[in-house]
């Protein structure tokens, strides 16, 4: 018997980009069973473009709106709470899907019954549409390597490093959520999903770009556009971002605890201490440029921007970024 699907989109004042999503959903070679919708208080026309939409279809649609908006996290939740079929796909409003992606997908974890979910390479596209070089994974560096590890489950470390799995090119399966949920106040709640389904039954790395990322300058997590490294020393803040990591890596950890106790073993509990150690030591860096040279260095030197971050580009955020 084969899985039935289920959509989740989000919508906060998405009706520039929104219409194309919508037709690639409904250009999909294997249709979902439902797609389940919650606006955040549009105000731009996003909820007519999408009552069009969800008439001109055959597929069933739950259309939630508010006028009061529960943020970008809470949104999600609620969406991915009004699911019902066995496998869940996260879509965003901006972006485009090839017509596989729902087929190719649900194909794999019906061929892996045991896997908790998989994720897919996106191309990209620009605010026009137009096709840019690479991919989201060679814009990560998301090498053969560290997708063999991933698929064979032994890629805690990857994914502690940083995030390769975009919520976008993400489908998993629904019964997964008693874990996952509540998602915590916190931002990366893509990173949040892929921690939790790779340890709780593993996930599958499928290296078609099933997905058009589109990249603007409204996009409201993800790479917003492939700066170079002097834009990103000026526009990142490393210690909140630090902090951030902190206080989403002990969250995970209490869940596990609370909820799959012993899920984690001896390396990946050493592996998530040492990634916390390390956003610890990041966050706690001199609030002068100078202060912070000697520490990033010795801890560069150690391996730890590379084992943890991205390596010398990470350090060099750290020593030379704004003023703390």
């Amino acid at each position: 018997m084969s899985a039935s699907t289920s959509i989740c989109l989000c919508t906060y004042n998405g009706a520039e980009y929104l219409s194309e999503q919508l037709a690639s959903i409904s250009a999909q070679t294997r249709p979902p069973d439902e797609v389940i919708i919650g606006d955040d208080g549009s105000k731009d026309g996003t909820v007519e473009v999408v009552e069009r939409w969800a008439s001109s279809v055959s597929v069933a649609v739950s259309i939630e709106t508010r006028a009061v908006p529960l943020g970008r996290v809470a949104n999600l939740e609620s969406v991915l709470r009004r699911a019902r079929s066995d496998i869940v796909f996260i879509c965003d409003q901006d972006d485009r899907w090839r017509p596989e992606k729902m087929e190719q997908m649900t194909r794999v974890l019906e061929s892996a019954p045991a896997s908790a979910g998989a994720f897919c390479d996106s191309a990209l596209i620009d605010e026009a549409g137009n096709p840019l070089a690479g991919s989201l994974w060679r814009t990560l560096r998301f090498g053969v390597a560290e997708q063999a590890s991933v698929a064979t489950g032994a890629g805690f470390e990857v994914l502690l490093r940083r995030n390769v799995v975009a919520g976008h090119a993400l489908g998993f399966r629904r019964d997964k959520l008693d874990l996952l949920l509540p998602i915590p106040e916190i931002a990366h709640a893509d990173w949040w999903l892929a921690l939790g389904l790779l340890i709780d039954g593993g996930l599958v790395p499928l290296s078609d770009e099933l997905v058009e990322y589109r990249l603007h300058g409204a996009n409201s997590v993800g790479l917003r556009s492939r700066t170079s490294l002097a834009r990103r020393i000026t526009a990142t803040n490393p210690r909140a971002r630090s902090i951030t990591d902190v206080a989403l890596l002990e969250e995970f950890r209490l869940r596990l605890e609370r909820a799959r106790p012993g899920s984690l073993n001896d390396r990946d509990c050493d592996a998530l201490q040492a990634k916390i150690a390390h956003s610890l030591f990041r966050a706690s860096l001199s609030s002068s440029r100078l202060g912070r040279i000697v520490p990033a260095l010795r801890a560069l030197a150690s391996g730890d921007y590379r084992h943890w971050s991205n390596g010398w580009q990470s350090a060099f955020v750290d020593v030379l970024g704004p003023a703390r």
